[in-house]
C-alpha cells in the first residue's frame, strides 16, 4: 500500500472503497503505541511513546508501508523510542535484546510485546548501572531474567531479580 493511499483512507475515516487494509494497518499502529505506552508507564524519566508518539508511530508506519510485517517493524520503532528516551548508542545494543524477547522460548511461549518494550527500558537501566566489560554485556541475560519474570510478577520484583543477576554475574 502506498503512503498516499493510506493517507486518503485515513482522511475518509477508512470509509472509501478498498480501505480495509489501511484500516487494519492503522489498528496495528495504534496497538503498537498502546503497548509502548504500557511500557512507558513503568519506566522512569521520558515517556517517548506518549511525548514522542508521532516519531515512534512514523517509524513503525514507514516500515509497514515498506512491506514489512508487524513483527519486523517492532524493533525499529522500539529503537526509535529508545533514542527518544536519550539512551543513544545503547539503543543499538538493545535491538537484539528486544528481538530475542519476542521470539518463542523453548516451550513456544512468546512474551507480550509490552513486556519486551519494558525489557528494552530495563536493559538501558542495567547498562547505565553495570556497563559492558571485557567479559561481555551482563545486561543481555539480566534483561532476559527480567522479561521472563514479568510474565508472572510485578515490576519491582523483576527489577530486583535483574539487579541480582547483574550483581552476581558482573566481572
Amino acid at each position: 500500500m502506498s503512503r498516499a493511499r493510506y493517507r486518503s483512507c485515513k482522511a475518509s475515516g477508512f470509509k472509501e472503497k478498498d480501505c480495509a487494509g489501511a484500516a487494519a494497518l492503522d489498528r496495528d499502529v495504534k496497538a503498537f503505541l498502546a503497548d509502548c505506552r504500557k511500557a512507558d508507564a513503568v519506566g522512569r524519566g521520558r515517556k517517548p511513546c506518549v511525548t514522542g508518539a508521532a516519531a515512534v508511530a512514523k517509524t513503525y508506519l514507514d516500515c509497514r508501508l515498506a512491506g514489512r510485517t508487524d513483527r519486523q517493524c517492532e524493533s525499529p520503532a522500539v529503537r526509535e523510542a529508545c533514542v527518544y528516551r536519550g539512551a543513544g548508542l545503547i539503543c543499538r545494543d538493545a535491538v537484539p535484546v528486544y528481538a530475542d524477547c519476542r521470539s518463542p522460548d523453548a516451550g513456544g511461549v512468546v512474551t507480550k510485546r509490552s513486556i519486551c518494550v519494558e525489557g528494552n527500558i530495563e536493559y538501558e537501566y542495567c547498562r547505565y548501572a553495570w556497563g559492558v566489560t571485557v567479559s561481555g554485556d551482563v545486561c543481555v541475560p539480566a534483561t532476559a531474567v527480567y522479561q521472563t519474570c514479568r510474565r508472572r510478577a510485578p515490576v519491582d520484583e523483576c527489577e530486583a531479580r535483574r539487579d541480582e543477576y547483574a550483581r552476581t554475574h558482573h566481572q
